[in-house]
C-alpha cells in the first residue's frame, strides 16, 4: 500500500470484520515503524480498535476529516460536504458504510 519513496499526509484502511480490526492495527504499526514514520493521530469507530489505543497510550480522536470530509467516530456520521440534493437521504445522517 506504501511506497518507501512517498509521504502520507492521510492513510485510510478498513477491515471486513471487527476481529480483524487488532491485525491489521499491529500490521500498520509494523510497517511504519520499519519506515520510521510516525503515526501522529488515530480514527476509528470501533470499541475493540479505542480500547488498543488506549491502552498503546495512542492518541485518538473521535471527530476528524477523512478526505476532505468531517467524519465523527462516537456516532459514525459523515459531515454533509456536498450541497447536492443526490446526498440527502432524508432525517438520516450520512455514514461512511
Amino acid at each position: 500500500m506504501i511506497d518507501k519513496r512517498r509521504y502520507m499526509d492521510d492513510f485510510l484502511a478498513s477491515t471486513e470484520a471487527e476481529t480483524n480490526i487488532t491485525m491489521l492495527y499491529h500490521e500498520i504499526k509494523d510497517l511504519i515503524t520499519l519506515m520510521r514514520l510516525p503515526m501522529e493521530k488515530w480514527a476509528t469507530n470501533s470499541l475493540k480498535l479505542k480500547n488498543v489505543l488506549q491502552t498503546n497510550k495512542e492518541f485518538h480522536k473521535s471527530t476528524t476529516t477523512v478526505l476532505g470530509i468531517d467524519s465523527n467516530t462516537n456516532d459514525d456520521t459523515l459531515g454533509n460536504a456536498f450541497k447536492t440534493s443526490f446526498c440527502v437521504t432524508g432525517d438520516k445522517p450520512l455514514t461512511k458504510r
